[in-house]
Parts: C-alpha cells; sequence; structure tokens
C-alpha cells in the first residue's frame, strides 16, 4: 500500500496529475465565458467541433482506416454543425 502512495507522489505522476487539472479548470472557464457571451447553442456547437477536429486528427496522425460508412457519419458530422451555424446566423438576420 505505501509503494502505491510512493509511486503516486513522484515527480512525473504529479506532473501529469497537476497538468490534467489545470487543462480541466481551462476548459470549465471557457465553457463559462462561451455560455456568458454567447448561449448553449454556440457552446454545443463549439464541443461538437472540438471532438470532431480531434477525431480527424486522429485519424490521419495514427493512420486508422475508415470504412466508408464511417466516412458519411464524418459527413454527416459536418454537414449538421454547418447547418446548426446557418440556421444561428439566419435567425439573427
Amino acid at each position: 500500500n505505501g509503494k502505491i502512495l510512493d509511486d503516486m507522489m513522484t515527480g512525473s505522476v504529479m506532473k501529469f496529475t497537476l497538468a490534467a487539472g489545470s487543462f480541466a479548470a481551462i476548459g470549465q472557464i471557457f465553457v463559462f465565458l462561451t455560455v456568458n457571451k454567447f448561449n448553449c447553442l454556440i457552446l454545443s456547437i463549439v464541443k461538437a467541433s472540438r471532438k470532431f477536429i480531434s477525431i480527424l486528427f486522429s485519424i490521419f496522425w495514427f493512420g486508422h482506416r475508415i470504412s466508408p460508412v464511417q466516412w458519411i457519419g464524418i459527413f454527416v458530422v459536418i454537414l449538421s454543425i454547418f447547418t446548426d451555424i446557418a440556421i444561428t446566423q439566419f435567425k439573427r438576420s
């Protein structure tokens, strides 16, 4: 039991824990500021876009193979994001 606690207190684990906590806090501040300045719809578009970009980055960076059905899913996500943006802009004008 003491060995596990000693391992957890090493520099690399503590650095990782502090970095993860810091990034989580920055993310929460970003969410708060986005909701205050815009609205929840914009926040959901931003979050969906971020997840989508992360998935695309992973596909290309790590060389994952994507089936035609998965490419259709990616296209649907892109289309829905741009549709949400277009509807939002149309309602404002």
